[in-house]
């Protein structure tokens, strides 16, 4: 994890220590010895998201936070509480039936039945 970091660091540096900005590698514009990290992707934290590491930009944190109370907005893990009761063994009721509209079916069946 802290070789992915300043693997990223230093190509973030190297990306913008030109004048004028962050620019692409293959225009590189002479070396002034200043650092303009003036994008939304340099600013960054290095996390895991499902199975990887992953840098994200600290805006996009922003925005899936619940600043006052200090908790994420989406709270996956809360997913998982019915099957740690299953596995407690707690005498529960677990709806696993599948609920889905079945428009496209009853559309089908009523432009079969019209052509015939």
């Amino acid at each position: 994890m802290g070789a992915k970091a300043v693997a990223w660091i230093t190509g973030k540096i190297k990306e913008c220590s030109r004048h004028g900005g962050c620019h692409p590698a293959h225009s590189p514009p002479p070396l002034t010895g200043r650092i303009f990290a003036n994008t939304a992707d340099s600013a960054c934290l290095l996390g895991m998201r499902k199975r990887s590491l992953v840098f994200q930009p600290i805006a996009e944190l922003k925005e899936q936070t619940d600043f006052e109370h200090r908790i994420p907005k989406e709270q996956w893990w809360l997913k998982l509480r019915p099957i740690l009761k299953i596995l407690a063994k707690y005498n529960i009721e677990l709806d696993t039936s599948e609920k889905a509209h079945l428009e496209h079916v009853t559309r089908k069946r009523i432009s079969l039945e019209s052509n015939i």
